[in-house]
Order: structure tokens, then sequence, then C-alpha cells
């Protein structure tokens, strides 16, 4: 069930967040899903990510995110918190 829910977990990061950024892999995803947390390493910020954003005269010449966190409520998202 774990590697099931991570496919479908960097499925859903890459849809959202490849448009923004390069690297999104299973490699590179830590995961404790149970807990609530989510780690990602080593990205690259594409050169039309700001443009995306609206910011249309900006363009990035290079951009990295060595780590992104994040955590999911879980508890909280199923009592509607």
């Amino acid at each position: 069930a774990g590697a099931m829910l991570e496919k479908v977990l960097e499925q859903v990061l890459l849809r959202f967040l490849a448009p923004y950024v390069d690297g999104i892999s299973r490699d590179r995803l830590r995961l404790g899903v149970f807990r609530g947390s989510l780690e990602l390493t080593d990205l690259r910020v594409k050169p039309d990510a700001l443009a995306l954003l609206g910011y249309t005269t900006l363009r990035v010449s290079g951009g990295y995110i060595g780590k992104l966190k994040l955590r999911v409520p879980w508890q909280g998202l199923y009592s509607g918190k």
C-alpha cells in the first residue's frame, strides 16, 4: 500500500509542481505519509516559473530548491478542521 500511495503522491506533485520545477522523482521524495510529512530535495526552478505566476517581465536565469517540506494534516482533513 505504501508504494502505491507514493506513486499517487508523485503523480499529484508532478501535476502541480512540474510547470515550475524540474527534478521531481521518487528517488528525491521522502515520505512520512502517515505522519503527514513530505520532503522533496534538489529541485531546479524552470526559467519560465515566474512568468507562469504572472511575472511576465521576469525570467529565472538559475534557481535551485535544496529542500521543500510539506505537511499534510491528515486528521484535520478527515475532521474538517
